[in-house]
């Protein structure tokens, strides 16, 4: 059993330092999938502000999975990435009974 799931995000509007930042500054949007808790990410897309800043990711297996987004200006620094745990909760029925035994009389 498997989902397809959809990540949306807005851009940021600032620095780190508080500082203004505008669209045309940033450089793009690394978005990574970890399936162990945060342990190790494997980058699923990079998305430039010109584009829709979505992606699906089909075919996850029931589990706990983490998003890493990291913004990344057109000088190259990266802020701060931003993780975002989810879970796919197993949604199939219970398995049968077990160990059943009948006896006589």
């Amino acid at each position: 059993m498997t989902t397809n799931v959809t990540l949306e995000w807005d851009l940021p509007v600032t620095r780190e330092s508080g500082n203004p930042l505008s669209q045309s500054e940033i450089g793009h949007v690394i978005i990574e999938l970890s399936a162990d808790g945060g342990s190790n990410f494997t980058e699923i897309n990079t998305k430039s502000p010109a584009e829709e800043q979505k992606v699906m990711v089909p075919d996850l297996e029931v589990g706990d999975w983490v998003f890493r987004l990291t913004v990344t200006d057109i000088s190259g620094r990266s802020g701060q990435p931003h993780l975002e745990p989810f879970v796919i909760p197993d949604e199939a029925p219970p398995g049968s009974v077990l160990n059943v035994r009948v006896t006589l009389g």
